[in-house]
């Protein structure tokens, strides 16, 4: 395809909203900057590809080849800084995940990885190095099935291209909104982003029939398209159900930018050809590797407090300096044969392949080399490093029309019940013990983002993740098992210091919960001998997905002691004005966790002889959890 100025234009146009939205600065749409390097990217491979179909010039070998000039050198010189420099900074448990992580991006198949995980908008993604590879897997699985396909039409519909690449843009549209609720984490797969790149497709093949836009068309559409991208930059938000019909916005925008610059070649926009805006879009490969890890790096490991703006954006800056030399010694030679020839450049990628994936492979299996990093470490910082997870096995959601997650005898009903949210998740290991020592059968209803409050009469949609409807429909569920079981105990959990602000309006939302409280309480009176609610531990002062790197980080600036924190004043007041309610009711018994994680001096009790209690900020982990059973065990067990 002949070199279009804008395109390069087009590049930057999605790469700045990129970084600086990874950065927190302004652009709080501008994850749809990778929206459109899918549309850009699609446009460009299709054209290619059938062009040369069309000329009688294409074999896969070639493309392929060209492909691997492109990513690969790049890629291969990401995972071998970030695997040098995690060594450097990160504790096992991280080096272990980055080995990980490095595997999967060698092999293309990141965002399979990434879909098992947290959601891309979740904060635990602020940690994972290689994140962004995400999308560069998604394109090297459309690199790799797209030429085939494109070939089989050539050969067999020929004349009915436009169609068929319609249906199946317009089929993985259908996917991605019928997998939006029910699988968050298809933001991250092929059939979901199928149409975006295909969008691109449609474009070129358009072009490259003759099909052209009408001159009064033409002269306005790549305005509207920067309006249609920079208006989703900048006012869309990130949302677990994405990519969603908004995702149209930037896409299409993309799209007309694409038809005008082939439609009035000589009336390209004057900010896309601008010459600095065309050099960011030529480095916008480069730069969009490196920016994620620079941010990671800098925020998160190299700041000895939270980072502000200042460091933000010197990693931004050390990103594009970064990309620029990556692109002039390392993009650029790779990309052209007569620089270095065919038979040289797969020597050298395969034998980078290797070497990186051998190195990987070492990291993990031996858990980020655990063993020499800890011999010459003091005992308590040995404890923070140990690998204590959140709870794992106790989410009811996809069992609860089952009874729900089941621990002890199964063979009778339930003596307990539990309701609850992430909180109740993460008391699992305690109830599994009891369950285990004593023989009693315990059901968990516990799940994710879900309050163990029943929906009641409370109709406002922020309560219940903006889903009341299918609350109510898991909450007759519940009840009707209750009711047939008859349990002598149920216990309901939650994190109580931020779960009342969900009922309903700032002005209202306490009244909405205390609300649906009472009615909760008042139908499990009639169905069981008690009602137990358990409160909520105190929340450290660190705005931590993972504690161990926090904690590491303040052991060694007090001097090789575990810092003493204490729980910042909002969290206290909210947590008793909770409890005090809890206490007002009558027939409830009310089982204060603070006692178990406070020390006499006030200070939140974290860790023990053991290892670190809590998982994040508010989460115990399974360390943390076993501390309840003292507290959990008189309340479930039967009377003797």
């Amino acid at each position: 395809m002949p070199y279009r100025r804008d395109i390069d234009g087009l590049r930057a146009l999605a790469i700045i909203p990129v970084i600086f939205f990874h950065a927190g600065v302004f652009f709080r749409g501008g994850f749809v900057g990778v929206d459109v390097f899918f549309v850009i990217s699609g446009f460009l491979i299709t054209g290619i590809v059938n062009k040369a179909l069309e000329q009688n010039t294409f074999t896969l070998r070639d493309f392929w080849l060209r492909r691997a000039r492109r990513i690969l050198p790049m890629l291969l010189a990401l995972v071998a800084v970030t695997l040098l420099v995690g060594y450097f900074l990160f504790l096992p448990l991280a080096r272990e995940r980055l080995a990980s992580e490095s595997a999967a991006a060698l092999a293309s198949i990141s965002n399979f990885k990434f879909a098992t995980m947290d959601g891309y908008f979740g904060p635990q993604s602020n940690s994972r190095t290689l994140l962004h590879t995400w999308s560069l897997a998604v394109e090297e699985q459309f690199y790799l099935f797209m030429p085939l396909a494109l070939l089989l039409l050539h050969r067999q519909a020929r004349n009915h291209k436009l169609l068929v690449l319609a249906l199946a843009a317009a089929i993985s549209i259908g996917v991605a909104l019928f997998f939006q609720t029910s699988s968050p984490n298809h933001f991250y797969l092929l059939p979901s982003r199928a149409w975006e790149l295909l969008l691109g497709s449609i474009t070129a093949i358009y072009l490259q029939e003759g099909g052209r836009l009408p001159p009064s068309l033409s002269r306005w559409c790549s305005w509207v398209g920067l309006v249609m991208i920079f208006c989703s930059a900048i006012f869309l938000k990130d949302s677990a159900t994405w990519p969603n019909l908004l995702a149209l916005l930037p896409t299409l925008g993309a799209v007309l930018i694409l038809l005008h610059g082939e439609s009035d070649a000589k009336r390209v926009n004057p900010l896309l050809a601008w010459g600095p805006v065309r050099m960011v879009g030529l480095i916008s490969y480069s730069l969009y590797l490196w920016h994620w890890p620079a941010l990671v790096f800098s925020t998160d490991y190299l700041c000895p407090d939270p980072p502000d703006l200042r460091h933000r954006l010197a990693a931004i800056f050390a990103a594009i300096a970064l990309a620029f030399l990556t692109w002039r010694f390392i993009e650029q030679p790779f990309r052209h044969a007569r620089t270095i020839g065919t038979k040289k450049f797969l020597i050298a990628v395969a034998a980078g392949w290797i070497l990186l994936m051998t190195v990987a492979g070492l990291m993990f299996t031996s858990r980020g080399f655990e063993r020499s990093f800890v011999k010459n470490l003091p005992l308590d910082a040995v404890k923070i490093i140990e690998k204590k997870p959140f709870p794992d096995g106790f989410e009811a959601l996809s069992v609860i029309e089952l009874g729900g997650v089941r621990l002890g005898p199964t063979n009778v009903p339930p003596r307990c019940v539990v309701l609850g949210s992430s909180h109740g998740l993460m008391i699992g290991p305690a109830l599994r013990k009891i369950a285990q020592d004593d023989g009693i059968p315990i059901a968990l209803f516990t799940q994710t983002f879900t309050s163990g409050i029943f929906s009641g009469t409370n109709t406002h949609p922020t309560a219940y993740r903006a889903d009341n409807a299918r609350k109510r429909e898991l909450d007759e569920i519940i009840k009707n098992q209750i009711a047939h079981w008859k349990p002598a105990v149920v216990i309901i959990c939650g994190r109580w210091d931020v779960e009342p602000m969900k009922f309903g309006p700032p002005d209202f939302a306490w009244q909405g919960f205390t609300n649906a409280v009472n009615q909760t309480v008042n139908w499990l009176r009639l169905r069981t001998s008690k009602i137990v609610i358990l409160t909520q531990p105190p929340v450290l002062p660190i705005e931590a997905d993972e504690n161990p790197r926090y904690l590491f980080k303040d052991f060694f600036r007090f001097h090789h002691r575990l810092p003493t924190y204490f729980e910042p004043t909002g969290y206290t007041e909210a947590r008793h004005r909770a409890a005090d309610f809890f206490q007002t009711l009558p027939g409830v018994t009310s089982l204060i966790t603070e006692t178990v994680f406070t020390n006499p001096s006030g200070s939140v009790r974290y860790f023990n002889n053991e290892g670190i209690l809590y998982c994040d900020k508010d989460h115990l982990n399974e360390l943390g959890a076993m501390e309840l059973v003292p507290l959990l065990e008189p309340a479930i067990r039967p009377m003797p």
